[in-house]
């Protein structure tokens, strides 16, 4: 056909693997995004959409975060913390330091108690509907073979291996040697939770944003704005720089509609992942559209696991 060939797309494509595409100075406006379907949960603990958890980046600092630098995009680099984790000698023990004068959006501060507490919850049974965590909880506390942790949260007490000597101070004693700790250190589910906001109100009702952002409204299935968090201190976040006022996404379950209204500019981009056949062809034809599509290499992998003790 006279099409372009799909398999040579020119250099312009991956770009944001390389560089930060159109990089702008001008701040305020609002960002509108397009999902397929909406988060299974927005509190980091449930979360397992990888789109979610890359948007939980707006309201949501862990002790460690990944590079904004998008060539060092597996980097991670201090985030709440003030500096990567102190290991000792075998990396079985790794310490950390918080930032000075952080707070949640209420105005309360962040405290070592508050992450230790975050992660005592991803023991509770039944506070996970699917889990990125196994590693951690299996680092932390002793498993069984089925990789089950045999400490079972906050309310069977206090989980020994995370040491909190004073506000600013967390010490985490590794069951085996773990070098590469940092990186689990910025799993959003490990995102401070104080004791007293861990209540049955949904998460974006207990104003727990420390980000740029915090959630303004919430209607399940239908739309979430996100509002600049005005507790959010720049001088603190190494990694964010935000420019925008507002972040809305819609939540559109008719994927031809959500095309449409891309080639409308009703909405920006998608948030969850991409165009649908009929809208890449005609994108990759028109020089103009074609110069707003790229397709980065993210690193992901889908794949299916099929249980063999399951008839």
């Amino acid at each position: 056909g006279s099409g372009p060939n799909p398999v040579d797309l020119g250099h312009e494509f991956n770009a944001s693997s390389t560089r930060v595409v159109n990089p702008s100075t001008e701040s305020g406006g609002t960002l509108r995004l397009g999902a397929f379907a909406d988060a299974n949960s927005w509190e980091p603990a449930r979360t397992y959409y990888a789109w979610v958890n890359d948007v939980q980046r707006l309201y949501v600092r862990t002790l460690m975060g990944f590079a904004p630098d998008p060539t060092q995009a597996s980097t991670v680099v201090p985030d709440l913390a003030e500096a990567p984790g102190e290991p000792s000698r075998n990396f079985t023990r790794f310490s950390y330091t918080l930032r000075d004068g952080i707070t949640y959006e209420d105005g309360d501060p962040v405290t070592s108690g508050d992450i230790k507490y975050a992660i005592e919850r991803l023991y509770q049974p039944g506070v996970l509907v699917a889990d990125q965590t196994v590693t951690l909880r299996c680092l932390l506390a002793e498993c069984d073979d089925r990789n089950l942790p045999r400490y079972l949260g906050p309310r069977s007490g206090d989980l020994s291996s995370i040491d909190t000597p004073d506000d600013r101070t967390i010490v985490f004693t590794l069951r085996e040697p773990f070098a590469t700790f940092d990186y689990l250190m910025a799993l959003s589910s490990t995102a401070p939770v104080p004791p007293s906001k861990d209540v049955s109100a949904a998460y974006h009702k207990r104003e727990l944003a420390t980000g740029p952002f915090r959630i303004a409204s919430y209607q399940p299935k239908q739309r979430i704005t996100f509002e600049r968090n005005p507790r959010w201190n720049p001088d603190s976040d190494p990694i964010r720089k935000p420019l925008l006022d507002e972040v809305t996404i819609e939540f559109i379950p008719d994927l031809k509609e959500l095309d449409e209204l891309l080639i409308a500019g009703a909405i920006d981009a998608r948030a969850d992942t991409g165009m649908q056949p009929a809208f890449q062809v005609e994108a990759l034809a028109d020089p103009e559209l074609r110069k707003q599509v790229d397709t980065p290499l993210d690193g992901g992998v889908r794949y299916l696991a099929l249980s063999r003790s399951v008839a």
